[in-house]
């Protein structure tokens, strides 16, 4: 009876675990078929997108079509005056754009002549000896000594230039 018993007990215990492994099965084919669904819904809002993105781009086409359109509306009223409108739009947009490249290229040599020398002078002559000199100010008060930089000069060893070290300095030099 005991082993009767038992029996049914196991049968029992085997039956519900067999219903969740059953379950278990159910739920994973259910998740499994979302994630299908999911893959087919995100590929339909990137085609979606795709599209909404084309037909963005052709109606801000067709609308810059229109504006020009518009905009040259008075040319299709007399040829002749048409052509010379034109002739005087175009004329205009060429004096425009070379006026605008001469003021550009003078920016430029404005700045590459005088601005950008002017501010490395006064970086190299006057910002630089000016934080030095706050610098040995400040370490002769505090710490009653010469300021020895922020490297030890041993550290890089400077011995010159040495226009016969190789055939490439020599070079460099001009002395080849």
């Amino acid at each position: 009876m005991a082993g009767g018993a038992r029996s049914a007990a196991v049968e029992g215990l085997i039956k519900k675990y067999t219903q969740r492994g059953t379950d278990a099965a159910v739920l994973g084919k259910t998740i499994r078929s979302c994630a299908e669904a999911t893959r087919v819904f995100r590929s339909a809002i990137a085609v979606a997108q795709q599209l909404a993105g084309q037909f963005f781009y052709t109606l801000a086409i067709l609308l810059v079509l229109f504006i020009l359109h518009q905009i040259f509306v008075w040319i299709d009223q007399d040829p002749e005056t048409a052509f010379d409108r034109s002739a005087l739009l175009f004329e205009v947009a060429e004096v425009t754009w070379d006026t605008t490249g001469i003021l550009w290229n003078a920016a430029v040599d404005i700045f590459n002549a005088g601005i950008i020398p002017l501010w490395n002078a006064a970086a190299f002559y006057v910002a630089e000896p000016l934080i030095v000199l706050v610098l040995e100010i400040f370490s002769l008060i505090f710490t009653r000594q010469h300021w020895q930089g922020v490297f030890n000069e041993a550290d890089f060893p400077y011995f010159g230039l040495d226009c016969t070290a190789s055939l490439k300095a020599a070079q460099w030099c001009g002395k080849s």
